[in-house]
């Protein structure tokens, strides 16, 4: 293709090279047509010569700027939330037949934010993207005549009747990124992108077991807390189709690999006996993955002699994060009680509405 494109412009050239030396007239049309060349012309790390590809940004005058708000409302899933099991009998002896009790997340509104600027070197543009999201939820979980509810948290572990669980997660992300945004196609342009992406991650679940055998009319609580920031690289491709009469459709993918500090409490309590009670804590560092894409269709206009435009558009987005969830999880060991962290992921993902402005 390199060698094609290269053959056809020395051609176009030599051709107004003959005509400029047959015409004195044409040599101002020549160093026009050269200076066109060399405006379309790429130099590579190789030192070869190619076409380059058109810029995608908004408004192709660099120096330019972009600010966007985007409006969430988003469903977070948490795994290791598991607080009881319904047993189908009121004993415990083995074996043991039920189904498990998880806690369940609220959809609930959230928030990000972007600013952006084209820089005057090849096109790039650098921007940062801040996110916000907070959610909730509760769940219960009920014995009956003749089934009964193991606890699946904390130090009680005994059978009860009623259990109740409320869950809380705050969520707060900022992405410095580097990209380039350019077309491969008539109608189809990508926007690579590299950067940092930092994360604060705050996790909260409070669980309640009543009307045990033990229990006497009183309550035993656990009370789990992991919070956690992390730092590292992240890489992504974000693409758009041009489809006519100003709709598009976007897509983005991307991934990092986050160095992560983590703090984490459990504290168990026992109203009947508050001698009893338990506290764990632990600080530690993991590697937390993280996995986002977005898919949704948009709308565009230019006003002010295409010096200004407004972006519209409708995503499903979602956000995977391993091993984002550290609390305690605690199993009996001879007449004690054995802790180990649970390693689960989190997951947040619904519908993204994006208003952007370029100028």
């Amino acid at each position: 293709m390199k060698i094609v494109v290269g053959f056809l412009l020395s051609i176009l050239f030599s051709s107004f090279v003959v005509a400029a030396g047959s015409h004195p007239n044409q040599q101002e049309k020549l160093q026009e047509i050269q200076k066109q060349l060399e405006a379309i012309t790429a130099i590579n790390m190789l030192e070869e010569r190619g076409v380059t590809t058109a810029t995608a940004w908004p408004i192709a005058k660099a120096p330019s700027y972009f600010f966007s708000i985007d409006v969430l409302y988003w469903k977070a899933f948490l795994g290791g939330s598991e607080f009881a099991s319904i047993n189908n009998s009121l004993g415990t002896e083995l074996p043991i037949s039920g189904s498990i009790k998880s806690d369940s997340l609220d959809w609930n509104w959230g928030l990000k934010a972007a600013l952006g600027k084209v820089l005057n070197y090849d096109q790039w543009g650098l921007f940062a993207e801040w996110t916000y999201f907070n959610t909730h939820g509760s769940s219960k979980a009920h014995g009956g005549v003749e089934n009964s509810l193991v606890p699946l948290k904390g130090s009680y572990a005994q059978s009860v009747q009623r259990a109740c669980s409320q869950v809380k997660l705050n969520f707060i992300n900022l992405d410095v990124n580097l990209c380039r945004y350019y077309f491969i196609s008539r109608n189809l342009a990508f926007q690579p992108r590299i950067g940092i992406k930092n994360t604060w991650n705050k996790l909260e679940q409070e669980v309640f077991y009543s009307q045990g055998d033990s229990l006497l009319g009183n309550l035993a609580s656990t009370s789990d807390r992991s919070k956690m920031w992390g730092i590292g690289p992240n890489a992504g491709i974000d693409s758009t189709w041009y489809l006519g009469k100003n709709f598009f459709i976007s897509g983005l993918f991307s991934a990092s690999a986050l160095y992560s500090y983590f703090r984490v409490n459990q504290t168990s309590t026992v109203t009947t006996h508050p001698e009893s009670s338990l506290l764990l804590t632990e600080k530690n560092h993991r590697f937390v993955p993280n996995l986002q894409w977005k898919l949704g269709l948009g709308w565009n206009r230019y006003f002010s002699n295409k010096q200004r435009r407004i972006d519209l558009s409708l995503a499903y987005e979602a956000l995977y994060y391993f091993r984002l969830n550290q609390m305690f999880a605690l199993s009996e060991f001879q007449n004690t009680f054995r802790a180990q962290g649970l390693s689960e992921d989190v997951s947040m993902y619904g519908v993204t509405f994006n208003a952007q402005y370029c100028f």
